[in-house]
């Protein structure tokens, strides 16, 4: 199906099944080329319903040259990019996706209009850039194949880039979507969106479940002050709610020579621009950093949530289980924010409780500049703290690092007069391990 200049539904796509293996690969040079490829659709304009695709899915270019791809790709199990409706798709193959790409411009022209390479288990890009529709929902979309992602952006350009197990990026609502394959994803780009089920939405994102291994590596940036979003569910959302992860999810960033802005990574979610709820973490979820110039925020369920008036509450009713384990071994130059549920939270937190065990080992050398905040629930607090328990033991191995630490069972750091802890409790032990005099509070509220 073409694309046309205009977002016009174009009919339906109902029933729809790939037994065979799709393979797209081009070798010449491609600046202004908008590849699309799915199992079962590369592009469409119509509703896509009750579609499955059981084949392989390969799309790739000669990753040793970045001067060599396309620009603008998007590629998923069962179509490559799509605007409308698209209902109960489920992906079965492989998507082996491995090259270079630009991320090229922003456009209101249709799917894949975002401007960043978009590839997910099921659909790469869905709906147009910047304009949002809750007319046209991801629903009930599952991805049952392995997800292998080795990508890498053009030196000539690019933004970002949009991986995941189910949808990779959507400014549609995705809801009752769910990942059962597992998910291995390196990137070498410069903004980069990515998890077991959706990368980025600018949207809703509800009842989603990863139930497999997500692996995520980044082996750099491309550009200095670029931001990295990492999940075991959901990269960044608008609203985030009954979000569960039930797969090992591992996270690392190589050393960097281009500084890197901000990591957000979390077991459940990376970032919530408005609101986290009734999301939970049942599985051990790991953080590996080294030599980055990077602020850190990382967590069990969301490494952060965006800075708002309101809802009071911007995090209500997340839990970490017994099942679940946090573990972080990193090295970074600036701020790190480290909690068993919000990495750094600017509004309330309301109903959470953390059972996870949390491990820290923090890299830094004697003459490090870099602070820890790290805690059972926000390793960084501005406001109410209500009704919240950490149940997990917590171990810092701060080694010779002269670097200020502020830990605590409950808060690591309260940053604000506005920041009110009322019926919490905590049952887990502190522990600290620190061979050098340091700046350190500790604490049920680390300062």
């Amino acid at each position: 199906m073409s694309k046309s200049s205009e977002a016009t539904l174009l009919g339906t796509i109902l029933n729809c099944r790939n037994y065979g293996d799709v393979s797209y690969r081009f070798e010449t040079l491609n600046s202004g080329t908008y590849g699309n490829v799915g199992g079962v659709i590369g592009y469409s304009q119509a509703d896509i319903i009750g579609c499955e695709n059981y084949g392989r899915v390969s799309f790739t270019t000669p990753i040793e040259d970045l001067n060599l791809g396309g620009t603008r790709p998007a590629a998923g199990g069962v179509v490559g990019a799509t605007i409308f409706n698209l209902k109960e798709c489920y992906n079965f193959g492989e998507l082996f996706v491995e090259g270079v790409w630009a991320a090229g411009t922003n456009d209101a022209a249709g799917a894949g209009s975002q401007g960043g390479t978009s590839f997910g288990g099921v659909v790469g890009c869905v709906g147009i850039y910047n304009k949002n529709s809750a007319d046209y929902p991801t629903v009930g979309c599952n991805n049952y194949g392995k997800v292998n992602l080795n990508i890498a952006c053009k030196t000539a350009g690019g933004t970002a880039g949009y991986f995941s197990g189910v949808v990779a990026y959507s400014t549609n609502a995705v809801s009752d979507c769910h990942n059962y394959g597992e998910v291995d994803i390196t990137t070498f780009l410069a903004n980069t969106y990515a998890s077991g089920v959706v990368g980025y939405t600018t949207s809703d994102a509800d009842n989603l479940t990863n139930n497999e291994v997500v692996n995520i590596k980044v082996k750099g940036v491309t550009s200095a002050d670029r931001t990295l979003y990492m999940a075991g569910v959901v990269g960044r959302a608008k609203n985030i709610t009954n979000c569960v992860n039930n797969g090992a999810t591992t996270h690392i960033v190589d050393p960097c020579d281009i500084a890197i802005s901000t990591i957000y990574s979390g077991a459940v979610a990376g970032y919530a621009d408005v609101k986290i709820e009734n999301s939970t973490l049942n599985a051990p979820y790991s953080l590996t950093t080294a030599d980055n110039k990077a602020s850190l925020r990382c967590a069990g369920i969301a490494g952060q949530v965006k800075t708002g008036t309101a809802p009071m509450y911007t995090a209500v009713n997340c839990n970490t289980t017994e099942k679940a384990s946090i573990t972080l071994s990193t090295k970074n130059t600036k701020a790190n924010y480290i909690g068993g549920i919000l990495g750094s939270c600017n509004n309330g937190i309301d109903g959470c409780t953390n059972k996870a065990t949390i491990n820290v080992t923090t890299l830094e050398p004697n003459t490090g500049t870099a602070i820890y905040y790290v805690a059972g629930i926000s390793g960084n607090q501005k406001e109410t703290l209500n009704n919240c328990h950490n149940e997990g033991n917590i171990t810092v191995d701060h080694g010779t690092s002269t670097c200020p630490l502020y830990a605590g069972t409950l808060v690591g750091k309260n940053h604000t007069s506005a920041c009110i802890v009322k019926d919490c409790t905590n049952s887990g032990n502190l522990t600290i391990i620190n061979t050098a005099s340091t700046d350190q509070k500790i604490g049920v509220f680390g300062g």
